[in-house]
């Protein structure tokens, strides 16, 4: 049986998308056509990983956004800019490890 789910322009916050598992979502999401939201703690890491997905999917499929997922204030501010970017948030991958 052969299941699809249609992520096309859904905007989805990943964390801990600097290197990994969390890259490796983000970059996968973007390619099914999401809207992608690269959390790492870094700006050097978020913004690599979202000139990737740029090159890949277009610079209209990402953002970059800096976040330590420890402290709510980052959380909220990182959630605040997609907001003022896409003006919704439709989904989640938590996967900051420590």
């Amino acid at each position: 049986m052969t299941h699809s789910l249609d992520i096309s322009d859904r905007i989805i916050m990943v964390t801990g998308a600097g290197r990994g598992i969390g890259r490796a979502v983000a970059v996968g999401l973007a390619e099914l056509g999401a809207r992608v939201v690269v959390v790492a703690r870094t700006a050097a890491k978020s913004e690599q990983v979202a000139d990737e997905i740029a090159r890949r999917s277009g610079e209209d499929r990402v953002l970059a956004a800096v976040a330590d997922v420890t402290d709510d204030g980052q959380v909220a501010a990182a959630v605040a800019r997609v907001d003022q970017h896409w003006g919704r948030l439709d989904g989640l991958i938590n996967n900051a490890g420590a």
